[in-house]
């Protein structure tokens, strides 16, 4: 059961990290009925494979970003690469000092 709460959990971040207000919202999104993800939170039932597959396209990542525990907002992640991808070597190389940096301060 442990991996039900963590789709629970990932729907509700994944949701808030796109800005949407509600799960009644997210639902209508998806053209569900309004209770469709408060019923997938609450237990009630469980997300089908095609349902999932639909809302990772939403929320446009895949399968395997949806269950990485250390991505929690991956549309944010694509765009930052999108920027940087563009960037000439050296810059990236500061990016990447910054981060590292970032990330030592986070621990």
């Amino acid at each position: 059961m442990e991996y039900l709460d963590f789709v629970r959990k990932r729907i509700t971040e994944l949701r808030l990290a796109k800005g949407i207000p509600s799960e009644r919202e997210l639902s209508r999104r998806l053209g569900k009925n309004e209770l469709y993800i408060q019923h997938i939170l609450s237990g009630k039932h469980n997300i089908g494979l095609s349902s999932f597959f639909d809302l990772c396209a939403y929320f446009e990542i895949s399968p395997q970003e949806f269950f990485d525990p250390n991505l929690h907002n991956p549309t944010l992640v694509k765009e930052a690469l999108a920027v940087i991808e563009r960037l000439p070597d050296d810059d990236i190389r500061q990016l990447m000092e910054l981060a590292k940096k970032l990330n030592r301060k986070d621990k």
